[in-house]
């Protein structure tokens, strides 16, 4: 790697978190079968994990948390591994008492980092602009449905807006998850949501209800 080396601490150091994980956990024996692996249900898409890992003949949904873990973000591992038939893991800077609870009680395995990383400056600010860059088009993008859903569209990204979990949008839905998955192929053919894992498509989903609860204010 190339240029100067700086310690970094904090959130800062995970804001190329995805990069700092992979080459940790293949430092700790995992092999990364695939990157931004999507969850399948029924043919419909309707999530992501970050990575997709094997160690000892055992695979892994791994999730990547820039910060701390809460309960959640071990809830939310916990569904989507169980969707990819695979053990949930999650790679972040700490927990909390209630995360590390849950996350015993589920079987979730918690990789938990230092507060300093060693990152290079080159590689660092590489990783930082394009995710920056990328998280940017895709607010842009959703931002341009901004009124122009119909109420199941609507009812759907508020149940999504307000959950933790796609059973629990579904749930609060009032329907399977097999239906929810269709509902979310739909918006994405249009172009309403952007591909990612959960929480993505969540902060896509609040921005959506945000902007257009402000629009029909107005």
């Amino acid at each position: 790697m190339e240029g100067p080396w700086v310690m970094v601490r904090g959130r800062s150091a995970w804001r190329s978190s995805e990069v700092l994980a992979r080459s940790l956990l293949e430092d700790m024996g995992y092999r990364i079968l695939e990157v931004h692996k999507r969850i399948i249900v029924n043919g419909v898409e309707v999530g992501e994990v970050d990575f997709l890992a094997e160690r000892d003949g055992i695979r892994y949904a791994v999730e990547v948390k820039a910060g701390l873990v809460d309960v959640s973000g071990v809830r939310q591992a916990y569904v989507n591994a169980e969707l990819l038939g695979a053990r949930a893991l999650v790679v972040a800077r700490g927990s909390d008492d209630k995360a590390r609870e849950l996350a015993g009680r589920l079987g979730v395995e918690l990789v938990l980092l230092p507060d300093i990383v060693y990152a290079s400056t080159d590689n660092l600010y590489m990783a930082v602009r394009e995710a920056v860059y990328d998280a940017v088009g895709e607010l842009l993008s959703v931002a341009e449905h901004c009124g122009a859903l119909d109420e199941e569209e609507l009812e759907t990204l508020k149940a999504l807006s307000g959950s933790d979990t796609v059973k629990e949008a579904a749930e609060r839905l009032g329907v399977g998850v097999d239906d929810l998955a269709k509902r979310l192929a739909g918006l994405r053919r249009k172009g309403v949501l952007p591909r990612g894992n959960y929480r993505v498509l969540r902060l896509a989903a609040k921005l959506l209800v945000l902007c257009t609860s402000h629009g029909r204010s107005e």
